[in-house]
């Protein structure tokens, strides 16, 4: 066994390391909190009401079958300032048809990006340019989900990133978040070995074993010699580094564990998107359509292997008397609310949403749909599914005798999360013991600040810690 001389030797020897590592963490991460405190946010987050009307419409099998070629993967009606469209989806292409005529409009995608960026940034000003994002990047990174976007760059320098296919907003960049982003990524996920996945592991597990080394064996020593009496930047170092050590220890090891899981869970890539059968279609698209009020939304779906139009309505409830007689009383509105159905495009069926979640969960999982056990609507981001996951609303379905789980986004028929024992676990780790939710009581800036003091507390530790390694 190592004798005390020797490990004070090799704490003494892998301290600069520590310095250099903990520089590149314990920076990186007190600025974070920064870069969400000074990034630019939307004026409006919600997508604007899509009113589409079901009347006149040409049929888009006649436009498709015109468009030789093109792998129609899903069809919806949009309306914006230009008019009324079908938008047509394949691959990282976008095209625009009138609902009317048939005739495409250039640059669609463009245009309509642009309607969305000035609803969601509520600007009068001039477009600089519009241009395709077709991967993620330091700009626009994985966190944000949706792929393609349109960039919409403001002459303010704001860039807005819109995703037309569902009419949402995918961020909002500017020249100094862009520029923290990047810092981040180079500095605390050391995103230069991002092509290199396992051996990006290997080089972070050895980082991170230096400083729990170097922690470990720090803690060593103070326990060893902790009646010896100890003055100025000695003491100091001595009380904060064991004040600090639990938060090292903690951040460490929940960052690796993050790590290694979102290793071995990497995607390989993006699965591709079904394509639209318009030969197995017995419904007309437009003739589904007709003599339907209050139309929200109409989009193709695709649901184990099941072509289906997905149609959203707002119903108005009828006037309800408020309480009064006579003059004094008052008609009154109950909220607005939605009806989705899902009408096959090959034979005589109708789903309801719940069928339709209930189908994409089995079919993600690999279940039968007799085996779902619980199917909860969830229309706000908290607890597993945070804030992170992006999509909302989803749907959360867990099955009988099995533990993993599932959220599905039925108006993308996309898979937002699915979570597994480990996963699970992770998670809280990383929650808790990274990014310090235990703290939520704090508020989310409480919690910033708290998280910024620890880290000027573990980069002074590091910092005395070398600087007395010199004088000795």
């Amino acid at each position: 066994m190592m004798n005390t001389g020797k490990l004070l030797k090799l704490h003494k020897m892998l301290s600069m390391t520590a310095l250099i590592l903990c520089l590149f963490w314990i920076v990186s991460g007190f600025m974070h909190p920064i870069m969400g405190w000074v990034r630019p946010s939307a004026a409006q987050f919600r997508p604007p009401v899509n009113n589409i009307s079901g009347e006149e419409l040409i049929a888009v099998e006649e436009i498709l079958k015109k468009l030789q070629g093109l792998e129609a993967q899903a069809i919806r009606l949009v309306n914006f300032t230009e008019g009324q469209y079908y938008q047509i989806s394949s691959g990282k292409q976008t095209l625009y048809l009138d609902s009317k005529t048939g005739v495409e409009l250039t640059d669609g995608d463009h245009k309509y990006a642009t309607y969305l960026a000035k609803h969601f940034s509520q600007k009068d000003i001039g477009v600089e340019s519009v241009s395709q994002v077709n991967s993620f990047n330091y700009r626009y990174p994985f966190i944000n989900r949706l792929l393609p976007v349109q960039k919409v760059s403001f002459a303010d320098g704001e860039d807005y990133y819109i995703h037309t296919r569902s009419s949402r907003l995918g961020t909002v960049g500017n020249q100094l978040k862009d520029g923290m982003s990047l810092t981040f990524k180079l500095f605390h996920n050391l995103s230069v070995l991002d092509n290199y996945p396992v051996f990006k592991l290997i080089v972070t597990t050895v980082f991170m074993l230096i400083l729990a080394f170097v922690t470990s064996t720090g803690l060593l020593f103070f326990f060893k010699t902790w009646k010896k009496k100890r003055t100025g930047m000695r003491q100091w170092h001595r009380y904060i580094g064991l004040a600090s050590s639990i938060v090292i220890f903690s951040l460490t090891f929940s960052g690796l564990f993050h790590m290694a899981v979102k290793t071995v869970n990497m995607k390989k890539g993006f699965a591709k998107a079904p394509t639209l059968n318009l030969d197995k279609w017995q419904n007309n698209f437009a003739d589904l359509l007709k003599n339907k009020s209050g139309l929200r939304g109409a989009s193709t779906a695709i649901i184990n292997g099941e072509q289906y139009l997905r149609v959203v309505r707002s119903i108005n409830a009828s006037p309800v008397k408020s309480k009064g007689e006579g003059a004094n009383s008052r008609e009154r509105r109950s909220p607005v609310r939605q009806t989705i159905d899902y009408l096959s495009l090959t034979e005589d069926k109708k789903l309801s949403e719940t069928d339709a979640a209930a189908l994409l969960a089995s079919e993600f999982m690999g279940k039968k749909a007799e085996d779902l056990q619980d199917l909860k609507l969830i229309t706000r981001f908290a607890g597993e599914y945070g804030f992170v996951n992006k999509r909302l609303q989803v749907w959360k379905a867990t099955f009988k005798d099995f533990p993993e789980r599932v959220y599905v986004e039925t108006s993308s028929q996309k898979l937002a999360l699915k979570v597994t024992p480990l996963k699970s676990a992770e998670g809280f780790s990383f929650a808790y013991f990274h990014k310090a939710h235990f703290l939520d009581f704090l508020g989310k800036d409480g919690r910033n600040i708290v998280l910024m003091l620890f880290c000027v507390l573990i980069g002074f530790v590091a910092v005395t810690g070398n600087m007395m390694k010199r004088r000795a």
